[in-house]
Order: structure tokens, then C-alpha cells, then sequence
């Protein structure tokens, strides 16, 4: 039995999901993520998705909008995600990759471009860094969870 974790803007297509079962069976992989698309296609969201799915290759960390998958038994033996403000998932995926065998899917999981359009590129890079920065150091990050949060609530202006 396996678990997928899915961001309530993203979608998998239903033949993406069945690649898991593939994967954790004839991989051996005991979790691991999906090729992130963001849903603009303008070439700067494509950029940032392709960066973004580079990061996780090279280290086996995953976000959560790249649909983190995990088979059950680990998720339970790793006492599942811890209790964070956020950065759940890198703390998690971090465990995860320890613990065994994971890799990225070469199937899309479609995001949201949302974040990256209300809160303006440069400035969701620099939050995103600062909050893999605090987890790295083991800082307190709940301010930036706050920051984080608040962008979310906001509706998209064009």
C-alpha cells in the first residue's frame, strides 16, 4: 500500500497515478515524486519547473507540489511528516531518501502557477530560499510560514 501527497491545485492524470504502483514494485523505489508542469506555459514558468525538478533529481529532496509518494509501512516508520509550520515535505523527503531507494517519475503532476504570478518571481525564489535556509540551520521559520500563508490567500489580480 502506498500514499500520495497532493497539493489541492494539482492534478495527476489517472495513467500518471498508476506509474506508482510500477514504480515502487519494479524500481524498489519506497517513494519519491513527480516531474513538476506549472500551468502557464509561457517559457519563465517552464524555466522555473525545469530548475525546480533539477533541484529534486540532484537531491533527492521533493516539495509537495511534485505529489511526494511513499509507501505506507516507510511514511509510518519514519513517524510521518513532522509538525511544522512548513517545509514539512523537505524535512520529510530528507528522512526519506535515507531510509532507501527514491527517484522522480517522468510523469507530470500540473501545478499551479498561482504563487509564482501573485507574488512575483524574484521575490517567491528569495522566500523559498530563505525557508530551505532556516530548515538547513534549524532556525525558526514560522515567520516565513506566515509570509508563505498569506500569499495563498490571495486572489489572483490581473
Amino acid at each position: 500500500m502506498w500514499l500520495l501527497f497532493l497539493h489541492a491545485d494539482a492534478f495527476i492524470h489517472l495513467e500518471n497515478l498508476q506509474q506508482i504502483v510500477k514504480a515502487i514494485e519494479g524500481e524498489k523505489y519506497i517513494g519519491g515524486c513527480f516531474k513538476q508542469v506549472l500551468d502557464d506555459p509561457a517559457i519563465l514558468y517552464r524555466w522555473i519547473a525545469w530548475t525546480g525538478n533539477i533541484r529534486a533529481k540532484l537531491s533527492k529532496v521533493f516539495y509537495g507540489d511534485q505529489a511526494i509518494f511513499v509507501r505506507k509501512d516507510v511514511f509510518q516508520e519514519l513517524g510521518g511528516f513532522p509538525e511544522v509550520k512548513i517545509g514539512e515535505d523537505v524535512l520529510f523527503t530528507k528522512k526519506l531518501r535515507r531510509k532507501g531507494k527514491v527517484g522522480i517519475l517522468p510523469f507530470a503532476v500540473n501545478c499551479s502557477a498561482r504563487r509564482w504570478k501573485s507574488q512575483g518571481i524574484w521575490r517567491t525564489i528569495l522566500l523559498n530560499l530563505s525557508i530551505n535556509t532556516a530548515l538547513i540551520w534549524n532556525k525558526n521559520s514560522d515567520q516565513l510560514a506566515n509570509a508563505y500563508q498569506d500569499v495563498r490567500e490571495k486572489p489572483i489580480t490581473k
